[in-house]
């Protein structure tokens, strides 16, 4: 059985590589953000997602709200689905520093 290839430069989605739940807004950031601290993990996260107004109409329409600390299965899917991976982010990120 072929494995199906993937289109380079498009991301995919990567729920499977973590687990469906909520997680806190904090705990997903450190996974995007790896090697600095929480805070700043957050910040950088935060921001990302609000200057980027397709990432952030799609969320608001699933229920966030700028000062959320937790999110939802359905947010985490809608961030993975359009980031992709933490890994794939922050390789992409090295990349470009």
């Amino acid at each position: 059985m072929e494995t199906p290839s993937r289109r380079p430069g498009r991301a995919t989605p990567a729920t499977h590589l973590l687990e469906y739940r909520c997680y806190g807004f904090k705990e997903l950031a450190v996974l995007f953000y790896p090697g600095v601290s929480p805070r700043s993990a957050s910040r950088s996260f935060r921001y990302l997602i609000h200057h980027d107004p397709e990432l952030l109409s799609q969320l608001l329409g699933r229920g966030y709200r700028p000062t959320c600390r937790q999110l939802s299965p359905a947010l985490v899917s809608c961030i993975l689905q359009y980031l992709g991976s933490p890994h794939s982010f922050y390789e992409i990120q090295q990349r470009i520093d």
